[in-house]
């Protein structure tokens, strides 16, 4: 009940009209209840970004990191904006990175697919990845059979992988020898020559090329389809290093 606007009776009005009478008309001046505010004003002092589960339910939650791959600062927003930056050392276990242009890099481990990478520091990969194995004929190989390959220097580099592979042989045989070499795995041919051994009968060929899983050790093999008298040297030079092999896994 409230008494009328001129003080002379009293005036009979329901809650609604109350509630406009006082100024606090819900949706106008007042709040109407709702479960939500009753959940947001019964969380504790607890820090973090506000993420609604469920009706009426509200968590405080903090963004994180990944150790070596992603680092987070200020995950719970306290201080400021969030900020989320790649750590000064990366470690990509088990990840396939493609795509990009990276410059002055040491990269370790992973694989990666369409990387055009300028002016690297290091690359480092699987084991014996990168790291050349090298051997040299330790003697004289004798071209006694102007029907055979006789094998000169020759790599043990395993069957597994994608490999570069260069080499040397130097040869000594009578002037006028038609000489053919090729570098191959006793089942594929990488690289190979045929070349007429000119006036004093001493001479170097040069080999080198691709493989993906070579069957057997990479090796120079040297024929002398004109003579039989002919020798692979191995130390003409005096340095012992006369006819060398040297192969790379790349993959």
């Amino acid at each position: 009940m409230f008494v009328n606007a001129g003080g002379t009776a009293l005036e009979s009005v329901n809650n609604t009209s109350a509630r406009t009478r006082l100024g606090l008309a819900i949706g106008n001046n007042v709040q109407a209840w709702d479960a939500d505010l009753d959940a947001l004003a019964a969380l504790d002092a607890t820090v973090g970004f506000l993420v609604k589960t469920a009706a009426a339910t509200f968590n405080r939650n903090v963004l994180t990191g990944t150790a070596a791959e992603i680092t987070v600062t200020n995950g719970n927003g306290v201080a400021g904006n969030a900020t989320i930056s790649l750590p000064t050392a990366l470690t990509y276990t088990g990840k396939t990175v493609q795509g990009g242009t990276f410059n002055n890099i040491t990269v370790t481990g992973g694989t990666f697919n369409n990387i055009t990478v300028t002016n690297a520091v290091s690359i480092t990969g699987a084991a014996s990845m990168l790291s050349p194995i090298t051997n040299s004929l330790s003697s004289d190989v004798a071209l006694n059979n102007v029907s055979i390959y006789f094998d000169g220097p020759s790599l043990a580099q395993g069957t597994v992988g994608a490999w570069f592979a260069s080499g040397t042989v130097t040869v000594i045989v009578v002037s006028g020898s038609t000489i053919e070499t090729k570098l191959w795995d006793s089942a594929t041919v990488i690289s190979s020559s045929r070349f007429i051994v000119p006036t004093g009968g001493h001479a170097s060929i040069a080999l080198s090329g691709f493989i993906n899983n070579p069957v057997g050790n990479i090796r120079i093999s040297v024929k002398d389809t004109s003579g039989t008298t002919g020798n692979i040297k191995f130390n003409a030079s005096g340095i012992a290093k006369d006819s060398t092999i040297t192969a790379i896994r790349i993959a």
